[in-house]
This record gives structure tokens, sequence and C-alpha cells, in this order.
């Protein structure tokens, strides 16, 4: 199984690109067997940004995307690798500027089988964000049925967090150990409408407020509700991750969309790492899973959970 990235596809902001150096090699690991696809993309000279007109950084991404064929499909690892795919990113700053306070974005409008009636969610035990089918039957031509599964976006390696903050940034219980990670460090979603401040970016300030977890009018997300202050469980907390269910440990009550009394519809979201330096001619190195399974109990954010947990164990265990 290939499975071919195209950074194109992912940002969009560089037109200009050149590719170079694509290349495919297969390799085996205990009972499971890699497909890898490698590309380079040279964005040092992308001069024009159509996605947000920001200006050029001088910066290069590596990017290889590659998934597992499992011996054994019946087993408990052969069933989770079999339905996940890898993206591993290499980011290179081969200009002169050195860059502070940086943020890199995975961003998914996941459309579900039927895109009209999704939920999103994260999970910081697990540095990942999730969707999840609004009720038990993904109904329409283009919906799985009942039983819709569920798919999470988890950051298994990401720059390391700065020395001695004082926070648990990768959120395994532990402060301040050594190479402490980033880790999952913002989630937010938005709805696909424009012209307001919880709705599609189009500046590059849009995109870095974001990024770094905040509304396009530069108000902090909230807990509870619907982030800004309004709706059911609505607090005038400021907070970094969206409908974290139970995972957010500044916080004692659970919020997901469904206690929130959010309507499913076509969700998008991106999760955030950062911020991290990235000083002329340093390289940073992040790791990201698309995990998919079963939803064996319909809409349920326990069983999303649950199915987290165990695949992000596995995901661990295969980069180590």
């Amino acid at each position: 199984r290939i499975i071919n990235d195209d950074l194109l596809a992912i940002d969009r902001d560089f037109t200009l690109i050149r590719r170079r150096n694509a290349k495919e090699r297969t390799r085996h690991i205990g009972t499971a067997r890699a497909h890898e696809t490698a590309k380079t993309h040279n964005l040092a000279m992308a001069n024009i940004k159509t996605e947000t007109s920001s200006d050029p950084m001088g910066v290069e991404i590596h990017g290889s995307a590659y998934s597992y064929t499992c011996n054994n499909p019946s087993s408990v690892l052969g069933k989770f690798l079999n339905y996940a795919t890898f993206y591993h990113y290499d980011i290179f700053n081969k200009s002169t500027n050195n860059y502070d306070s940086c943020y890199f974005g995975m961003w998914s409008d996941f459309d579900l089988g039927n895109a009209a009636d999704d939920l999103v969610g994260c999970n910081l035990n697990t540095n990942s964000f999730y969707v999840y089918n609004g009720d038990p039957d993904d109904d329409g031509g283009s919906g799985y049925g009942l039983c819709p599964p569920v798919q999470n976006v988890q950051f298994l390696k990401t720059p390391n967090a700065p020395l001695n903050d004082g926070v648990d940034n990768n959120h395994n219980g532990i402060i301040d150990e050594q190479n402490e990670q980033l880790g999952l460090s913002k989630f937010v979603y938005y709805v696909n409408t424009n012209n307001v401040p919880n709705g599609n970016p189009n500046t590059a300030d849009d995109y870095y407020e974001y990024l770094s977890g905040k509304w396009l009018d530069g108000l902090p997300i909230t807990y509870g509700g619907d982030g800004r202050g309004g709706g059911t469980g609505a607090t005038s907390t400021p907070c970094s991750y969206m409908f974290p269910n139970n995972t957010d440990p500044n916080f004692s009550t659970p919020w997901t969309m469904v206690n929130a009394n959010i309507q499913p519809d076509d969700m998008r979201g991106i999760g955030s790492t950062g911020p991290f330096t990235l000083p002329s001619g340093s390289k940073k190195s992040i790791d990201i899973a698309y995990l998919t399974g079963p939803s064996l109990y319909g809409r349920s954010e326990e069983h999303t959970s649950e199915l987290q947990s165990r695949q992000y164990l596995v995901c661990r265990l295969l980069l180590e």
C-alpha cells in the first residue's frame, strides 16, 4: 500500500515550488511492512503565496507519507496499522532570518462519509484531534451507514518544549522532563462561513490566529459552549483546546460538541504545535498519524478516546 503525499494540497500557500528527489522505499519492521513515498519541496523561492498573501520565509519542507501492511490483519496491531497513514516532515530554515513564535499546524476538513453530520473534538492525553459522526447512522449517498468510523489526527513527534517552563507540554503528567516535546499545543474548530470571527481564515493574520489558538478577531477561545462565551456551558475562562471532553486538566467539567448542544455539520479544525524557534540554518522534525477505526457504539466520545489510546501506544512504539 503506497500513500502519495502532496504538500501542494496540504499547504496551498506555496504556488511556486520546485519538486525534486521523489523516491519510494519499502521497509520491514517486525510483522509489518512499511511502504514509503518521500518528496522534497523547495519553498525558498516561493515568492507568491496565494492562500495567505504573506511574505516568503525561505523555508524548505521535506515530507514523506507511509503506511504499513501487517502480516496478521486480524491482530490488534494489524487492525490498527492497516487503517493508518503516517506523515513525516523536516522543516529547514534556509534563509538568513531567525524566526521565533513559530507554529506548525495540521488542518483537516474531515468529511467523514456524509460531511454534513460530523462532530469534532480533541484528546490531550494522546496529543490528537478527531472526528466522529453526529449520530449512529451516517446517512446519505456518501455516508457509511450504521456504525460509522472515527478518525484521529495524532502528533507523534514535535519540536522540544522550552527548558524549565513549568508546563506539562506533552500531557504525560510530568513537568519539565528531559527532552520534553511540545505535543498538541492548540486545537481550534471553525465554521465554513466567510467574514465571521469564527469562520474561514483569509489574511495572513487570520491563519496565525488559528494556529496560536485565537479567534479571527483576536479574542481568546473560552472554555465551554461555542468557545466565544455563548451557548450551553459557556464560561469566560480562556483555554487552548476546544472540545477536549475530560482530558484538559485545567477544567473539571467535560466539554464536547454534544454537551454544548452544537449540531452536527461540515466540521473542520486545526491542531497545532508551538511556539518554537526556527533559527537560520536550523531544522525541526514532526511526525503525524491519521488513525481510523470503527465506532462500535455509534456516536461515542468514550469509545473514540479508547481507540485513540490503543492506537497511540502502537504508533509510539513504531517510532521508537
